[in-house]
């Protein structure tokens, strides 16, 4: 019984000293979803310490991953497995003091019931080098209130669940289960958008195909701008299952609007609002709507967040009005 409690004690210091030199911080992209809507977790890693961390391997014996909690209970997500950047990106030079990387990573396979959820993570630290950092560190308790779908939103979801067999789709994509075909299955998109535009799965789906300008670098945009080039070509979505068509330039930038507009109309506090509103600054530029889109790019910059789209639209309106 000594032992055990000498060993305890010990398991408890290590901890305690791991925390104190690594911080572990796990959030979720909004406080609130609807059931069935994409969200994502957000890791991040900070040296507490004073001098640089070189962070080791994940624990092998926990499948190279960060293990998740739900409610308590532990839960197998295999998209935790990511790419060793989230976690290390930093492994040549070190973690330096007061630095924080962060990453996200998608829960497209995850069902969640009405009422509020618990999320925890902890990962194990495995140093290959007596230099390296190692030991567990564990986030403190992030909660996400999921509610249940009502209107269109609650319409959209039956559907799915009453009509998919009778719409002769293959059985991969029945196994996806009703969440993920909703939001992630191309087969069934041109049925949600055509027979419930605003439900907020519509919108998810929408954002799926949008250009995305914030993805590139801001003067890489104002160079295709003024060769009419942006948006680049891609399909959207049709009105038929399966079917899609393709939409460049002006075309691709009055489709967006058109939707980008309703979303933002019937769902205002949408979860990718932001990137949205950016979206829209960008296509009123290209269809000739100036004043629109320097409007929406002056919020933008002086909202400050978040970060990255403030960023990106001060920067953009810097070179454009530069060249104008």
């Amino acid at each position: 019984m000594v032992r055990s409690a000498v060993v305890a004690v010990l398991t408890i210091l290590t901890a305690s000293l791991a925390s104190a030199q690594l911080r572990m911080e796990l959030s979720l992209d909004r406080s609130s979803a609807v059931q069935c809507e994409p969200m994502s977790l957000v890791i991040s890693w900070q040296n507490m310490s004073e001098t640089p961390l070189m962070l080791g391997e994940l624990d092998p014996t926990k499948n190279g991953a960060v293990s998740l909690e739900i409610d308590g209970k532990s839960v197998t997500m295999p998209l935790l497995r990511t790419p060793a950047p989230l976690y290390l990106n930093c492994t040549e030079t070190g973690l330096q003091p007061g630095v924080k990387k962060e990453g996200t990573i998608p829960l497209i396979a995850l069902v969640l019931e009405p009422g509020t959820h618990k999320f925890k993570a902890e990962a194990t630290f495995r140093g290959q080098e007596k230099t390296h950092f190692d030991g567990a560190v564990e986030s403190d308790m992030a909660r996400l209130m999921i509610t249940a779908p009502e209107g269109e939103d609650l319409r959209a979801l039956e559907y799915i669940r009453r009509d998919l067999h009778s719409k002769g789709l293959s059985g991969e994509t029945l196994n996806l289960g009703t969440c993920q075909v909703l939001t992630q299955d191309p087969k069934v998109f041109g049925d949600i958008l055509e027979l419930f535009p605003d439900s907020i799965y519509a919108a998810w789906i929408v954002m799926s195909y949008f250009a995305r300008p914030d993805v590139y670098e801001p003067r890489v945009v104002k160079e295709m701008l003024d060769s009419e080039s942006w948006p680049l070509p891609n399909a959207v979505p049709g009105t038929r299952i399966n079917a899609q068509r393709q939409l460049h330039g002006k075309a691709r930038a009055r489709w967006e609007i058109q939707w980008g507009e309703r979303i933002l109309t019937v769902h205002p506090d949408f979860a990718r609002r932001e990137t949205l509103r950016l979206e829209l600054a960008v296509d009123y530029l290209i269809l000739g709507r100036k004043k629109d889109g320097l409007r929406l790019l002056k919020q933008l910059a002086s909202e400050g967040k978040p970060e990255t789209q403030s960023r990106w639209a001060e920067s953009f309106l810097g070179l454009y009005t530069k060249s104008r």
